[in-house]
């Protein structure tokens, strides 16, 4: 990541106000979809986007302490997708791709009666657990990737923001007319580590700046208690008197 984009990430993640979104409809003609962004979210500035050119949208819903932040991913895939499902087990070469600790699955959802699998990374970074979900939805034009993640105590919130997405999404599909089984499998499986690592990275810099500022303000706060206190009074200090 650029020092630039940290430097943003920071002022997005650690906002001085918060201010309300309302549920955005996204339209991609170019792609041939649109989505309905739940209420709250908030796009994040180009520059996130830029770090990774298959972005295409990332929100945040932020909270008001940085806490519980929510995340947002919508990637393009460089092509359409083939109807075979994906296992653990077609994952488990690359398993090593992830952060130490980190635990994969995968489970099973639905768009428009088609049956899709979702992976779901859990990872601990500075003590707090994390969650990120991501679900490949088959497009006809190209298909697309949609990650929610945050911290494991948004776990629902988490699974009803990315089921909210894909209830909303309206788009025609290349399986409606028939895919191969392996279309784009490898595809699907690069597409999958490399969202989760660049999560990964999100979610240590969140944790890092969260430590810093947290640092920042014990140090603040020291500070003021030492200027507040008045200086302790020598045990051998005798007030005048009116002869002095």
């Amino acid at each position: 990541m650029t020092k630039y984009m940290l430097t943003t990430l920071a002022a997005i993640i650690f906002p001085l106000t918060t201010s309300t979104s309302h549920a955005r409809e996204i339209v991609d003609k170019k792609l041939g979809f649109r989505i309905t962004i739940p209420d709250e979210f908030e796009e994040f500035p180009v520059p996130v986007r830029m770090e990774r050119p298959t972005i295409l949208y990332s929100f945040i819903r932020q909270s008001d302490t940085g806490e519980n932040n929510v995340n947002i991913m919508i990637e393009r895939m460089n092509g359409t997708i083939g109807r075979e499902l994906l296992t653990v087990e077609s994952l488990e070469p690359r398993q090593g791709e992830l952060p130490p600790g980190s635990k994969l699955t995968i489970y099973k959802t639905q768009w428009k009666g088609h049956a899709l699998t979702g992976s779901d990374m859990r990872m601990i970074e500075g003590g707090i657990p994390f969650i990120a979900r991501s679900v490949q939805v088959p497009l006809s034009g190209e298909a697309i990737q949609i990650t929610v993640g945050g911290p494991a105590a948004a776990d629902t919130e988490i699974t009803q923001v990315l089921e909210q997405m894909l209830g909303t999404l309206e788009g025609e599909s290349n399986w409606d007319a028939g895919a191969s089984e392996d279309d784009g499998f490898e595809r699907r499986v690069t597409a999958i580590f490399n969202s989760l690592r660049y999560v990964a990275a999100v979610i240590a810099l969140i944790v890092f700046l969260r430590i810093r500022r947290k640092k920042r303000r014990q140090q603040q706060y020291a500070a003021s208690e030492a200027l507040s206190s008045p200086p302790p009074i020598s045990p051998d200090f005798r007030p005048p008197t009116e002869d002095e």
